[in-house]
């Protein structure tokens, strides 16, 4: 490589973002004339730096090893003044200049909406989204919020499919659109929606967004109190946190978890929820259309058996099929899904 490209590209990088333009590139406000005049002051102010560098070290040397010789210790001394006044009218020229030429401050405050678009390189490319394979990530793709379409009190089936095409419920709201989500170990898309009727965590699949506003507005509207949800949409790392969890009984009481890829959760269908402070009975339920074979515990101390004195429990049985709703998983009476039929 040339010695005058070394030192074009050296200047240029080296004075990046100092007290001349922040950038340098042809589509700078003056165009290429005034780009190759920052670039040309940029050079000089390194080779300025650097030559009162070894002008400094000169004088210093000379004052140094003056001992006894009076007009040695003068002429370093007067050198070393030469190089501190030089060097000052030079970063005041330079201010000046940087301030006056297109580009520099004086042009910002004359025309303050005006961006100046300027990099020495253009940034590379993230890498494209692997296909398939590997260990899937949970990176999002940034996708217009779809125009809702309506509502819609049940879920719209297949549940199990790309869901990008159905937009959220109008009553709730769009998050993103995810591509990583798994179900029954598939790779979807699908589009991620905010349950305002349901508090804590309430993100969800499109598909199922109407049918949960409708069944957090109706718990609201007969208790007064809002269903609050302790785990809702996960990613594939968070189910193989939960997964690791139920294996080793380390974390998360241990409770029960699909293997990574093939729980609902996954796909934005299912929410579990927690019990409501004071929402306790004295009668035990016995039987629930929505979670067959409910069970017969009698201990309403430890969860998940206070599930089955639950005042929340009990409208669950009597009001979730109404919105296309189920708890199939006996062990489980906080986890709410669609049923199969749906799927």
């Amino acid at each position: 490589m040339p010695f005058t490209q070394v030192l074009t590209t050296f200047a240029a990088k080296a004075c990046y973002d100092t007290i001349l333009f922040g950038e340098v590139c042809d589509d700078c406000n003056g165009g290429a004339i005034m780009a190759f005049v920052a670039l040309f002051l940029r050079i000089l102010t390194v080779g300025m730096v650097v030559a009162g560098t070894i002008g400094v070290i000169w004088s210093g040397a000379l004052i140094m090893t003056a001992r006894d010789s009076a007009e040695q210790k003068g002429r370093g001394l007067k050198r070393l003044y030469e190089i501190v006044i030089g060097l000052a009218c030079w970063a005041l020229l330079a201010g000046i200049v940087s301030f006056v030429l297109p580009g520099g401050d004086l042009n910002k405050m004359m025309n303050p909406d005006e961006v100046v678009a300027c990099q020495l390189a253009d940034p590379p490319a993230p890498p494209a989204e692997q296909a398939s394979g590997g260990t899937p990530s949970s990176t999002v793709t940034p996708s217009p919020t779809p125009t809702p379409t309506g509502t819609n009190n049940k879920p719209i089936a297949p549940l199990k499919t790309d869901s990008t095409s159905i937009p959220c419920d109008s009553r709730t709201q769009f998050v993103q659109k995810y591509t990583n989500a798994h179900i029954d170990g598939k790779k979807v898309s699908i589009n991620l929606c905010k349950v305002p009727t349901i508090q804590g965590k309430n993100t969800v699949n499109s598909r199922v967004s109407g049918a949960f506003y409708a069944m957090g507005e109706a718990y609201y509207k007969a208790t007064g109190t809002h269903l609050v949800g302790t785990s809702a949409f996960r990613s594939y790392e968070d189910q193989q946190y939960f997964y690791n969890c139920y294996i080793h009984k380390n974390c998360n009481n241990g409770n029960l978890a699909a293997a990574p890829g093939t729980s609902l959760h996954e796909g934005g269908l299912a929410i579990d929820f927690s019990i409501s402070e004071g929402s306790t009975q004295n009668a035990k339920i016995t039987s629930c259309a929505s979670t067959p074979n409910f069970g017969s515990v009698t201990d309403k101390n430890h969860s998940p058996n206070r599930w089955y004195y639950s005042k929340m429990s009990k409208w669950m049985c009597d009001n979730l099929g109404t919105y296309g709703l189920s708890r199939p998983v006996k062990s489980e009476v906080w986890h709410v899904n669609p049923p199969s039929s749906y799927y």
